[in-house]
């Protein structure tokens, strides 16, 4: 693919003109999401070529824009006129070529599919594969003309914008474009009082990546947009177990695995996985495992060929540095 036109400017340099069309552009807080206006007030001048790369754009038409040869990947389409107050999509995964033969004003928004697949992924859905929308046409879509010009007046203010009424702008454009025209659908809660699909997979990632660690669950809360009793109990709900016991079961299995694949002593296992001390790593894995670590290893050594238990440095590295960042059972870090 080739350069992202995220930037008003850049896609505005497609425009082959006599004089650089009149741009306002902001980049969104949302992975690449852009909104751009732009206007030009000369007569026709030819053809606009957008190289193909990985996204969508939308022009919201603030004024008619007559379109002569339409070639998306080469192909020709029938040229057409997009019509004020209405919106048109194009899909840039193939190079489109756009014969301007009228003056233009129009607020652009770009949508990157990584983007998109991020929100897909959020909300527990399938990817956006293809659009809805046929390219060179243009219809009405009141909540895209609306919230464009929610957008306008941003571009417009540029500092003094809220970059918390641009954060829900942009979010309420992408989830739209995604149902609309990328046929989205998000599945509905089924459990009563649980973490959202994003919010579970978003918590289980900030405990895996800290189980040599002490993490906060206030720190997770936040992230997930939550207070943090209220996420306690939506977590457990979703899981059937609190975030700390949660994290201690993750804990066991990155332990059981070290225990049978490398030569590794417990005690060192026990810092590794975050446990304050081999006591409290024996007592937690023999709760959880039915023996106590060294018990439990040699029972599976007869299976293990000693000869292959890694004494690699990837483990040595993570001990050095002092005292056990580990793990008790507390309300505020676990």
């Amino acid at each position: 693919m080739s350069t992202q036109y995220s930037d008003g400017a850049q896609f505005a340099n497609c425009f082959r003109t006599d004089a650089p069309p009149f741009v306002l552009t902001k980049p969104l807080p949302r992975g690449g999401i852009a909104a751009a206006r732009l206007t030009y007030s000369r007569p026709a001048h030819g053809p606009a070529r957008i190289p193909a790369q990985s996204a969508f754009v939308v022009l919201s038409l603030m004024r008619d824009l007559a379109c002569g040869n339409l070639e998306i990947d080469g192909r020709p389409k029938l040229h057409n006129v997009l019509r004020n107050g209405e919106v048109s999509v194009f899909d840039l995964r193939y190079e489109t070529v756009i014969d301007v033969q009228s003056p233009f004003d129009f607020v652009y928004l770009y949508f990157p599919r990584s983007a998109l697949d991020r929100l897909a992924d959020d909300y527990d859905a399938p990817r956006i594969v293809d659009c809805s929308m046929q390219p060179g046409v243009s219809a009405p879509d009141p909540v895209i003309t609306q919230l464009a010009a929610c957008l306008q007046g941003v571009l417009e203010r540029r500092d003094r914008a809220s970059e918390v009424l641009t954060d829900h702008v942009t979010l309420a454009l992408q989830t739209h474009f995604a149902q609309q025209y990328g046929g989205m659908r998000i599945r509905s809660q089924s459990t009563r009082g649980a973490l959202a699909p994003w919010q579970l997979r978003l918590a289980k990632e900030m405990l895996t990546a800290h189980l040599g660690s002490r993490v906060s669950i206030a720190q997770i809360s936040t992230e997930c947009g939550l207070s943090a009793s209220h996420f306690a109990r939506a977590f457990k709900c979703s899981t059937g177990m609190s975030p700390y016991r949660w994290l201690v079961d993750r804990r066991i299995e990155k332990a059981a695995d070290l225990l049978r694949h490398s030569a590794l002593s417990v005690a060192e296992i026990a810092l590794i996985c975050g446990f304050s001390d081999q006591s409290h790593f024996t007592r937690m894995f023999g709760t959880t495992k039915g023996a106590t670590p060294g018990r439990w290893r040699r029972g599976r050594l007869t299976d293990t060929n000693p000869c292959t238990l890694e004494h690699g440095p990837a483990y040595a590295l993570r001990l050095t540095g002092g005292s056990s960042t580990g793990c008790r059972d507390q309300p505020c870090q676990i």
